[in-house]
């Protein structure tokens, strides 16, 4: 059982870190304390919800990947900026259906990853600009 909560703990840490968002902000999401998301990462404790917490990780991955690809092909079509919530509450009041499964942290760093494949793929470096 131990090689299976070693595995769990470096799969969560993997996946919040590439996805951007704090143990607060994941703690947030699966309805528990950073402290706990510290102990799940660390091995030291394991969550009864295992299951439940990846297919949180999932939800959250996949609405990342649309952000993504929305700002990727909106730069393909318009060449126009990439837009961004100036502050975590505008981002939270202007886009509360994708706030609540998708924190702020999460959601700049998609865009951020959107711009670095805008200049894989083109060679441009789109600019990033706050929203209006």
């Amino acid at each position: 059982m131990r090689k299976g909560v070693e595995m769990f703990a470096a799969e969560l840490l993997t996946r919040r870190c590439a996805l951007g968002i704090s143990q607060a902000d994941l703690a947030r999401l699966i309805n528990t304390t950073q402290r706990s998301v510290s102990n799940y990462e660390r091995a030291t404790r394991t969550p009864g919800n295992v299951d439940e917490i990846l297919a949180i990780l999932d939800n959250v991955e996949t609405t990342a990947k649309a952000i993504e690809r929305e700002c990727v092909e909106n730069y393909i079509l318009t060449g126009e900026a990439m837009r961004v919530e100036p502050t975590e509450s505008a981002y939270r009041r202007n886009m509360p259906s994708l706030a609540v499964n998708l924190p702020w942290s999460a959601y700049l760093a998609a865009v951020a990853r959107a711009r670095t494949e805008v200049e894989r793929m083109t060679g441009d470096r789109p600019t990033i600009a706050y929203t209006k």
